[in-house]
């Protein structure tokens, strides 16, 4: 049950994140003890859908992000394989609100300011690939960007593939960075 509610809640908002701004932030952690040279292949971590009533825009967002990732770990030489993973991939997608504020100078002098406080929302989208044989998260990314509410689906694949590009200059740990 708590993973059908973790697929929908990626699944509903993954269209809120994923037609996000070019500014993408991105964190990533790992285990030290993970010798990354040893995964070459992955599988998806398995959740039953089947019981959802997914729009057609939830299904494209999961499948836009499964396939951005996929060609990114294919590119780091890890394989999808299905009877044998090293690796298992899971991913989420949420959202989160920030305060800031502005001073600004009411008659451009020094003595009088005024301040704005505003709220703006943010998706972010967490990436975990997890030892398949110890089940133990060894890595970690999480990518932080503004939302636009309604993508089309040109933009949203776009904008999944950036992110995507993003987060995996990360891996392996201490990799050169690509660009």
């Amino acid at each position: 049950m708590r993973e059908q509610k973790t697929i929908l809640l990626t699944l509903c908002l993954a269209f809120v994140f994923v037609g996000c701004s070019q500014m993408v932030e991105v964190k990533t952690d790992y285990d030290d003890e993970a010798n990354f040279e040893t995964y070459k292949t992955f599988d998806w971590l398995h959740t039953d859908t089947s019981s959802m009533n997914l729009s057609d825009k939830w299904a494209l967002a999961d499948q836009y992000i499964r396939e951005a990732i996929t060609k990114e770990m294919k590119e780091k030489g890890i394989t999808w394989d299905a009877a044998s993973p090293d690796l298992i991939v899971a991913y989420t997608v949420g959202m989160k609100d920030k305060l800031g504020h502005v001073d600004f100078n009411v008659d451009y002098s020094v003595t009088q300011k005024n301040s704005e406080i505003y709220k703006t929302s943010g998706g972010v989208f967490v990436l975990d690939l997890v030892d398949a044989g110890s089940d133990h998260l060894v890595w970690r990314g999480e990518a932080n960007a503004a939302m636009n509410v309604d993508p089309s689906p040109e933009i949203m694949q776009n904008n999944i593939n950036n992110m995507m590009n993003k987060l995996f200059r990360e891996y392996p740990p201490g990799a050169k960075p690509r660009r």
